[in-house]
């Protein structure tokens, strides 16, 4: 059956489930969604947008849905144990779609900021969530927003209300969890309102033998003078398919710094798109890539600079190896009358095996005249004088490797502004080279399968 056929079939066999009860809220956008899928397919190769992912191919398989709300098995101590380690602050704790858990005995959730499931919100303020959910991510702009937006039940609201300055970041661990192949699509709504400073932590991992594709999509609202934090790692699985979209309003004088990090996974697309409304707003994005086998990881990013003395930076790093494959997109988008504009946007990128492949295509579209913003991207492999020199002095080959791919991808890392979160992703690129030199000493991810799997037997 046509990958979209299969999913419009499924809505309208059931249209009563989606479209009453708790889910009345999301009714006329699910219709919206309903036609935008039938006005514009799914998207195809042919598409810029999603040049580098064969899309039709991930949605071909006939995964499962959880429809009815089924419980997923899964209990709140055993996501718990996948906190990351080192970091503190409260922890929410999700599998799949269902929020198990935002209550944290040891850190409490700090005065002033609210988490809870989209279904609660949605029961306790149905007006304040129809004036934010689906207003920045527009269905039809994207088929695979469309998609989430159709059959998506749950998901996480985080709120922090005006002045609260919360010291911790707020740690979301997002886990897969089924037996058998599952399509889980989620929402995530972020609003930090004025003058309020927020960290949040979102954390995916995957583990087990069933395949799974992940579509999340995330709406964050950055009121004036307002500072988020906001980190995605991605510790996933060769059967796992992830469609990150995340879209970012900026008012003025807020400020953004966001770190992407995929560590492993099977496939990965990530797109990400900020728009500077008010003055004086500054966006810092960065990420770091490490793909291996026949993983594949596609990073879309678009920054609009709608309004004058704005700042964007932009840093991507990727280390590429066996068969891997990699893909950047960055756009910078200067529209008129925003003049004063400081803009940087880089792109490196080092392949280690000679079957590795990388695409990059960093662009700048200006229609200003009083700007500062360079672009440049750079493909590589790894400096044979360094290695000659590290072998001179005695360190084994495979070993200077890693050193050297370590290193590339440290200056992504060094913009993480929580130091414990810094380290822990230190430690976690190590270990991803370290597994592949045969060596691994056990990191978060083994553990997390280890534990699912006592669980299982």
């Amino acid at each position: 059956m046509d990958s979209l056929a299969q999913y419009l079939r499924l809505f309208d066999q059931n249209r009563p489930l989606l479209l009453d009860g708790p889910q009345a809220v999301a009714a006329p956008l699910r219709l919206r969604a309903y036609e935008a899928l039938q006005t514009h397919g799914l998207p195809t190769r042919k598409e810029e947008k999603y040049r580098y992912t064969d899309v039709q191919s991930c949605l071909a398989l006939d995964y499962g849905l959880n429809l009815h709300r089924r419980p997923s098995g899964m209990e709140a101590h055993d996501v718990s144990r996948g906190r990351v380690a080192g970091v503190n602050g409260p922890l929410v704790l999700m599998a799949n779609d269902e929020v198990l858990s935002v209550a944290d005995v040891r850190c409490p959730m700090p005065a002033g900021v609210e988490v809870n499931s989209l279904g609660v919100v949605a029961a306790q303020s149905p007006r304040w969530l129809a004036d934010h959910l689906a207003q920045l991510a527009v269905v039809e702009q994207d088929s695979m927003v469309a998609l989430n937006t159709l059959l998506a039940q749950e998901g996480l609201v985080v709120r922090a209300h005006a002045g609260c300055c919360p010291g911790q970041p707020i740690q979301v661990v997002c886990q897969g969890a089924s037996q058998m192949d599952l399509m889980t699509l989620r929402r995530l709504l972020v609003v930090v309102e004025e003058d309020a400073e927020l960290s949040l932590l979102m954390v995916y991992r995957d583990a087990g033998e069933y395949r799974r594709l992940v579509s999340q999509v995330a709406e964050v609202y950055l009121e004036k003078n307002a500072r988020l934090h906001l980190w995605l790692v991605e510790q996933g699985q060769a059967a796992t398919q992830l469609f990150d979209h995340v879209v970012v309003r900026q008012a003025a004088r807020s400020r953004l710094d966001c770190g992407c990090f995929s560590l492993q996974g099977g496939t990965t697309r990530r797109t990400l798109e900020v728009c500077q409304l008010g003055q004086e707003a500054v966006t810092q994005v960065y990420g770091g890539v490490i793909g291996l086998g026949r993983e594949h990881v596609d990073n879309h990013l678009l920054i609009r600079h709608e309004a004058p003395n704005c700042q964007s930076d932009v840093l991507f790093k990727y280390v590429l190896d066996d068969e891997s494959v990699g893909a950047f997109a960055g756009k910078v988008l200067v529209q008129r009358g925003a003049q004063k504009i400081q803009s940087q946007e880089t792109n490196a990128n080092l392949c280690v095996s000679p079957t590795a492949r990388m695409f990059t295509q960093p662009m700048l579209e200006i229609y200003a005249d009083d700007v500062k913003c360079n672009h440049g991207s750079t493909v590589g492999r790894l400096d044979e004088r360094a290695l000659f020199y590290m072998a001179q002095r005695g360190i084994p080959e495979p070993e200077a490797r890693m050193l050297l791919q370590e290193a590339f991808l440290g200056e992504a890392v060094a913009r993480v502004a929580h130091e414990p979160l810094r380290e822990r992703l230190s430690y976690w690129v190590e270990e991803r080279f370290r597994y592949k030199m045969g060596h691994c000493n056990g990191c978060d991810i083994c553990d997390t399968e280890r534990l699912l799997k006592e669980k299982k037997e």
